[in-house]
């Protein structure tokens, strides 16, 4: 199955697609994947990440320069290979 998901892009006023493919007959279990883009986190977004990401299983992940701890996420916004990056991190929550 591939999820088409429409974000949008809160700086420029548009929607950018961003497709992720999961294939749901390999886990019967549902999980949460949150992945913040176009911002830089603040202090008060990476603690309330922190308490989901430890209350539940919700995986979150920032696009960002920003290190941040685990068990939350970064990608480099300019890596060249992005979406094959954030494809490879949701497939290894299973």
């Amino acid at each position: 199955m591939t999820c088409k998901k429409y974000t949008q892009n809160f700086r420029g006023g548009g929607f950018r697609k961003r497709t992720f493919s999961h294939d749901r007959r390999k886990s019967k279990k549902r999980y949460l994947a949150l992945v913040f883009d176009e911002s830089e986190p603040t202090e008060t977004l990476i603690n309330i990440c922190h308490i989901l990401a430890n209350a539940r299983e919700i995986h979150v992940a920032f696009i960002t320069d920003q290190p941040l701890e685990a068990p939350l996420r970064g990608f480099q916004p300019n890596q060249p290979n992005l979406l094959n990056a954030i494809q490879t991190w949701i497939n290894e929550i299973e």
